[in-house]
């Protein structure tokens, strides 16, 4: 199952990529001949892609902010000053 994952991991698109994907989406979505239910299955497959996107950015502003201006990690990841576990 490790085997898997890893794959899962590896064919995971970029963030970059992730949005050039959402701007696909939109462009479809924009278009006048779309089906009701094609416009939905693009929506939530949208929805999930961003939610992804989402997710990605928040674990690389938290590995940012663990480092200080001389580029020495600062923190540890997984918990922020308020003592929240913020990514394990």
């Amino acid at each position: 199952m490790a085997g898997t994952r890893k794959k899962a991991a590896e064919k995971e698109p970029t963030i970059e990529e992730s949005f050039a994907k959402l701007e696909e989406m939109v462009r479809q979505m924009e278009r006048e001949d779309i089906s009701l239910e094609e416009s939905f299955g693009l929506y939530e497959e949208g929805m999930r892609l961003l939610k992804s996107v989402n997710t990605r950015i928040g674990e690389v502003e938290e590995k940012i902010r663990l480092i200080d201006e001389n580029g020495q990690v600062t923190g540890e990841l997984g918990s922020s000053p308020e003592g929240k576990a913020t990514l394990e």
